[in-house]
């Protein structure tokens, strides 16, 4: 990208593994150790955002989830569905935003579209189980 340039893209840690593997043009052949094919990497490549081709690496149905520390998110378009645990981060439960109208992530719209809430609930629900994701039940002091 250009010096003098700026993007609005939507990028994600999980783009940095995509956009690595892309760009070193690794083969996606059995690894010699045991046979196995490499895992192509979770993520999109950043490099068509980088040269300017494209201005987003994701579509508005390209969904995007993951958790960290008990916190969990999924993203499809502009929505976006948070799951924070207690007080003092949150409410234990699943909050839904329309980032385009509400950047704050103030107002939760779910009782109004229960089926986004539960589209992205299910998104996450997908993420969690193909990466393996462990549910703690104790709380994480921070």
């Amino acid at each position: 990208m250009p010096p003098d340039k700026r993007s609005d893209a939507l990028l994600h840690v999980t783009d940095m593994g995509a956009h690595h593997f892309r760009v070193s043009r690794a083969p996606r052949t059995p690894n010699p150790r045991n046979e196995k094919k490499v895992r192509a990497p979770q993520g999109k490549s950043m490099l068509t955002c980088w040269k300017g081709d494209e201005t987003s690496t994701r579509s508005d149905t390209d969904p995007l989830a993951g958790e960290l520390l008990g916190r969990k998110a999924a993203r499809l378009g502009d929505r976006k569905a948070t799951w924070l645990p207690p007080p003092p981060f949150g409410r234990s439960e699943w909050q839904l935003f329309n980032l385009e109208s509400d950047p704050g992530e103030v107002m939760d719209p779910s009782s109004e579209t229960p089926d986004m809430a539960r589209k992205l609930i299910q998104i996450y629900d997908d993420y969690a189980k193909r990466c393996g994701v462990v549910e703690s039940s104790r709380d994480i002091d921070l």
